[in-house]
């Protein structure tokens, strides 16, 4: 398979860069490797469950980039419309990574006037 040959050395590449980047409270994407198997478990095992959301009680706060990939601002607009307490941000200039790259002031603004309301 020629992806992930093509695509290892750019991966060390990528996370030498981050090392040299990280905070002392920051999780490296190096650490966060081993768990991408079980986030793709879950994925596949939530599959067609978006009904079961409809019945959350909990205030749910839901955040997404316009430039993200479709699938996510696809499951953001079904999970929004399926939740019977939810409050929706959408940023018209950030992709997924606007909490750690673009704009995490922005984001961490939103996320304490959420909490702030609710907590």
């Amino acid at each position: 398979m020629v992806f992930p040959t093509v695509l290892l050395p750019l991966i060390v590449l990528l996370q030498r860069r981050e090392k040299k980047t990280l905070g002392p409270n920051d999780v490296s994407m190096e650490s966060l490797v081993p768990t991408a198997h079980f986030d793709m478990q879950l994925v596949k095992e939530m599959d067609s469950t978006l009904e079961s959301f409809a019945g959350m009680r909990a205030e749910v706060l839901l955040m997404g980039g316009e430039k993200s990939p479709a699938y996510l601002r696809v499951s953001l607009s079904a999970l929004s419309q399926m939740l019977p307490h939810v409050k929706r941000i959408q940023y018209p200039d950030l992709d997924r990574s606007g909490p750690n790259v673009t704009a995490p002031e922005l984001v961490s603004k939103d996320l304490r006037a959420f909490f702030s309301a609710h907590c």
